[in-house]
Formats: C-alpha cells, sequence, structure tokens
C-alpha cells in the first residue's frame, strides 16, 4: 500500500484528513488537500497559493512534534462554503507564538518566511494554544476570475483580486529564494546520503574529506577550503586536506600559551564561527593570508564532547558576497559530519587496536599455559600439588618439576618482571634453558649462575628481570639445596620440628648483574618433609584495610601442617582457602602462584 492510499483510509466526513507524522507523508497530505480543493471548484492560481499555504502548516507540525507525539496523525480539517475555504491543521508541537503581522525576514535569516507566507497568502489566519495540542485556522475567500461574477466585480471585488494579484507578485521574490533554499537543501541531503554510505566502510579519512568538501564548495558557491586535524599527543592543527593541494602551510600551535593568530586559532578558542570580510585588511601573521585576502571567510571549529577535532575555514571572492544564512548552516552541518567520520576513524582503529592486544593476550596466556606441567608425579616419596592465578589475564609467574633419576627432583618456581607477551616469553625461555642444562641440575647454584650468564644481554636490553628459585631434592638421602635469585625464601617444615625453617641464600635477580655468582643452601629433610616455595603474591595478597597475608601467617600455616597426615593436593586447597578467608572482598594485586610437596612416611 502507497502512501496516498494509506492517509485516504484516514479521511473522515469527507473533509478531515489525517495524516501520518513525517515529511514524505505530509508532502502527500498536501496533495490531497489540493485534490479535494480542485474538485470543490478552486482554480489553478488559487491552488498553488493553498499548496505553498499547506506545505508551510503541515511541515512545521511535523518537524517540531515532540518526541512523545510522533505516531499520532496530524489533523486536516478543510470547510468550502459559500466562495470561502477554511483550513484548520492540529499540531502535537511546543507551540508558537504567531504576531499578529508578521515582517519579511531578511536574506540572511535561517526562519520566519513560514508565517509571513501564510499571513500573506489568507485573509485570516490565527494561532490558538491548547492542553491536547494547538490549532493553526487560515482563510481566504475563493474568488478566482472565472468563479466570480461580474456583478460581485462591480460591488467591488475586482479590486480585491487586483490587490490579491499584487500581493502574490511581490512575494515572487521571496519564493524564488525560497525556492533556491529548498534547491540547496536537497543538494545537501544528497551529499549527506551519498557519503552516509561510506561511515565506517573508509579508513582513509584525508580522502574522504576532500570529496565531501569539494561539495561543499560546489553547494555553497564557495571558491577554496582548508581543513585542519587536530592532533592532542603533539597539541597542533595539522592541515589534513584543502582545495589547493599544493597549499604549504605551517601546523598551527593550540595551546593556551601559544600566541593566538589567525582566524582558525581564534575560532578554536571562542568555539564559535569567526568571519573574515573581503573588505578587511589581512595582516601577513594571518597563517591563511596567501587565500584569504579578497575573500569572504567563515572558519568553523569542530567539537564533540568538549574535544577539539579540527577547523574548517572556508572562503568565496569578493564578487560572489557574503555567505547567505543558508550556505552557513550547509557548511556548519558538513563540518560536523566530517567530524563523525574523524571519531569514526578513531574508534575503529581503537578497535583494532584492542583486537590486536586481545590477540596477544590470547598467545601470551597459551605460552602461560603450555609452561606449566598438566600433572605433577610423585616423586622420591614426595606428593606434588602447584597453584597459579593470575591477577591479570597474563601474569609473569610460572613453575616446573623436573624428575631426576635415583628418587631426585627439581622444584623451579619464577617470577618475570612485568605481563604480557614479553614476560610469557621470557618464563618459555628461562624453562627451556633450565631443562636444556641437566649437567648442572644437581647444584642449583652453578645451574642459576649459568642461567644469569646466558639471559643477561637479552633482559637488561629491555630493562626486564626475572626473580627465581631452584630446589633440588634427594630424598634417598633427605637432602635439599636451595638457590635464590632475588625470590621469596623456602620453606620446610618435617614431623618431629619444632619450626619452619626459611632457606633463602644470598642472590641478585636474574639480568641484573651478568657476573653473578649465586650462593647455594643446604637442609637435612626430617620425617614427612613437608616444602613450600612461592611467589610473593602469596605473602602480599592484602585485605580491605590493606594488611597483607605476610611471611609470618604463612609460616605459621606451614608449621600447623608440619605434622598432618595430609597429602599435597589438600594442602594446596588449605592455603587457597587460608589466603582468601583473609583476602575477603579484596582483588589480588599480583599473581598467586605456589608448589608445595608433602613426603610421605618414609
Amino acid at each position: 500500500m502507497d502512501m496516498s492510499q494509506e492517509i485516504q483510509q484516514h479521511i473522515l466526513y469527507g473533509k478531515r484528513i489525517l495524516i501520518p507524522c513525517d515529511l514524505n507523508s505530509a508532502r502527500q497530505g498536501c496533495l490531497l488537500v489540493k485534490e479535494y480543493l480542485q474538485e470543490c471548484g478552486l482554480k489553478d492560481n488559487e491552488l498553488l497559493e493553498w499548496e505553498l499555504i499547506l506545505a508551510e502548516g503541515i511541515n512545521n507540525a511535523v518537524n517540531y512534534v515532540s518526541s512523545s507525539n510522533e505516531t499520532l496523525p496530524i489533523e486536516v480539517d478543510v470547510i468550502v462554503a459559500e466562495m470561502e475555504v477554511t483550513v484548520r491543521i492540529h499540531d502535537r508541537t511546543e507551540g508558537i507564538e504567531w504576531p499578529e503581522e508578521a515582517q519579511l525576514p531578511g536574506e540572511d535569516s535561517e526562519g520566519g518566511r513560514g508565517i509571513y507566507l501564510i499571513q500573506a497568502l489568507t485573509e485570516y489566519s490565527d494561532y490558538r494554544k491548547g492542553r491536547d495540542g494547538n490549532s493553526l485556522t487560515m482563510r481566504r475567500s475563493a474568488q478566482s476570475l472565472e468563479m466570480a461574477s461580474v456583478t460581485e466585480l462591480s460591488n467591488g471585488q475586482e479590486s480585491d483580486v487586483q490587490s490579491l494579484k499584487a500581493t502574490v507578485e511581490s512575494l515572487e521574490g521571496t519564493l524564488d529564494a525560497m525556492t533556491e533554499e529548498l534547491s540547496s537543501c536537497y543538494e545537501s541531503l544528497s551529499a549527506i546520503f551519498h557519503f552516509s554510505s561510506e561511515l565506517g566502510r573508509t579508513q582513509k579519512t584525508k580522502d574522504f574529506s576532500k570529496r565531501l568538501l569539494d561539495h561543499v564548495l560546489t553547494i555553497a558557491e564557495a571558491e577554496w577550503f582548508v581543513f585542519r586535524q587536530y592532533f592532542a599527543d603533539s597539541d597542533r592543527l595539522v592541515i589534513l586536506s584543502s582545495s589547493d593541494d599544493g597549499l604549504q602551510l605551517e601546523d598551527l600551535k593550540v595551546g593556551t600559551d601559544a600566541e593566538e593568530v589567525g582566524i582558525e586559532l581564534k575560532a578554536v578558542r571562542s568555539r564559535q564561527d569567526e568571519w573574515l570580510s573581503a573588505e578587511e585588511d589581512v595582516s601577513h601573521a594571518e597563517p591563511l593570508y596567501t587565500v584569504v585576502e579578497g575573500c569572504h571567510v567563515i572558519a568553523h571549529p569542530i567539537y564533540l564532547n568538549e574535544e577539539l577535532l579540527g577547523v574548517l575555514s572556508v572562503g568565496r571572492p569578493r564578487n560572489a558576497g557574503a555567505f547567505k544564512a543558508a550556505q552557513i548552516s550547509f557548511i556548519n552541518t558538513f563540518a560536523e559530519f566530517l567530524g563523525i567520520q574523524i571519531v569514526n576513524v578513531g574508534y575503529e582503529h581503537e578497535r583494532i587496536s584492542k583486537g590486536i592486544i586481545t590477540h596477544e593476550l590470547e598467545i601470551a596466556q597459551s605460552i602461560q599455559r603450555s609452561l606449566l606441567p598438566d600433572e605433577l608425579p610423585d616423586l622420591g616419596g614426595f606428593e606434588m600439588a602447584a597453584s597459579c592465578e593470575s591477577a591479570r589475564e597474563v601474569g609473569g609467574d610460572f613453575y616446573d618439576v623436573i624428575s631426576l633419576n635415583e628418587g631426585c627432583f627439581v622444584l623451579v618456581i619464577a617470577d618475570v618482571m612485568g605481563k604480557g607477551i614479553p614476560a610469557a616469553l621470557f618464563a618459555a625461555i628461562l624453562r627451556s634453558l633450565i631443562r636444556a642444562l641437566p649437567e648442572y641440575a644437581r647444584e642449583p647454584a652453578k645451574l642459576m649462575t649459568t642461567v644469569n650468564h646466558i639471559l643477561y644481554d637479552d633482559l637488561s636490553g629491555v630493562d626486564m628481570f626475572i626473580t627465581a628459585q631452584i630446589v633440588f631434592v634427594d630424598s634417598r638421602n633427605q637432602l635439599a639445596r636451595v638457590s635464590n635469585a632475588g625470590h621469596c625464601p623456602a620453606l620446610f617444615a618435617s614431623a618431629e620440628g619444632n619450626e619452619v625453617e626459611a632457606v633463602c641464600p644470598d642472590g641478585m635477580p636474574l639480568g641484573v648483574l651478568e657476573d653473578t655468582e649465586y650462593e647455594e643452601g643446604a637442609l637435612a629433610l626430617g620425617n614427612s618433609s613437608k616444602i613450600l616455595i612461592y611467589t610473593d603474591g602469596i605473602t602480599e595478597a592484602a585485605n580491605d584495610p590493606n594488611e597483607q597475608f605476610g611471611d609470618e601467617r604463612l609460616q605459621n600455616w606451614l608449621y600447623s601442617k608440619g605434622g598432618s597426615p595430609l597429602g599435597a593436593e589438600p594442602l594446596k586447597i588449605d592455603l587457597l582457602q587460608t589466603v582468601k578467608n583473609f583476602m575477603g572482598e579484596a582483588a589480588p594485586r599480583d599473581d598467586m602462584t605456589f608448589i608445595v610437596a608433602a613426603q610421605q612416611d618414609v
């Protein structure tokens, strides 16, 4: 069903027409009223004038309707009686003030012509505001010469007709200007629809702006344009495009400490349009001096949510005259449209950047997961359990367990400074190095020294370091040897012991000093020994009052489990719960990683 048929279905009593509240339907509605008046006997000249009157009245009812009433139709009542036509338009806008006698607005004015036109073409017009809407009533005689009798003309109505003709003739200039303005609006809408299709599809803002602003020159009857985009990192306005590709202009410093020179910076600072007349003398200090002399110029700043995006300057030659109101409105509209494109491109770049970061984090997570053993074996009578919880998407912690022969094994734990892919890569390199040097596995100090020497150049080159701990355990001889590179102490407890022993030989983190010779601490293991190595995310876990879990609580926890028959997995679960209970609702600040080894009775 087309719009005309839809409107016809809303006709009541043959004289009331209900028009859906949109501009396309408004046009159809005007035509239906015109057809009805034609059926009533009005001739072409009167129909043309009523069409102008109706277009103004109905379009205003559409353009200014409140958002809550957009779904309600516009009511148009038409009454033709005794050579007189009355039309009443019922709108649901906020209402307007109706002057007793409207004045023809100036050529540069953007509004006011509609009321003037209605009053000029009708004998009576009145606008009344109401609670449920407003009514515009318009009335004029039906006095086309074909309808009027000779007697009527002799009674003085001929002079009324001549007066009406004179009024219409006086309006021809105004109607021509309105026609020109409507034509410009159609061109503007056509250009907007054309360029809207490119938004989101092109990332080439320079090419887009050049093509867009070339349209601006044509429609605004201008001669040249210069568009500068603002770059916050350098606080400068930089020419992105201009009508003259060979134009060479320096960037403009925007900061408040910069000297305010030229129409562009003036517009940016005032946040409103600034003007130059073709009659003004332009200083050589004006950055646009080479193009503005002898021109009428408008500089329009482009802001979005208080954020400066750029400034557009457009000029037309002296003989073309100053910009008209419609042209200024058009320039402003397309400048804002260009601002939308800049923001869209920025969002797209941000989206791509975030996508790349997300992908990198996924890679880093994959690397990190691949470093951790799928299962921890029971070695030399020890059960093993471990946990690694990252505070963010990717952490720098990792652990490993390396099985040797004759009931011996190596425990490794490390914390790479930093997060993301670099940390994950260095953790992978460290793990590979330790596993590639089995000849040093029973001598953790030598192993740590060798690894530091190999990694030093790479780590120091990117200002990174690694804290690490290597524990060699000989379960047959009940012996442990520890080497430490700036890491937390290794904790040992046994069933018959009265304390927890913390073993922490001195040693700089890996990558700090190239020639560091690491020390080694040895410890005899007791019956049912329990070993705990961890990263500082455990001891530095904090609750809401910002109190840290600390070394003492951790050692007390292990001491309480010294004589316990619990295996490694129950101990892991108990430690995690103990730390989380302490933290309460507070979020972890750092990765929390540990290995617990529990020796079965020997």
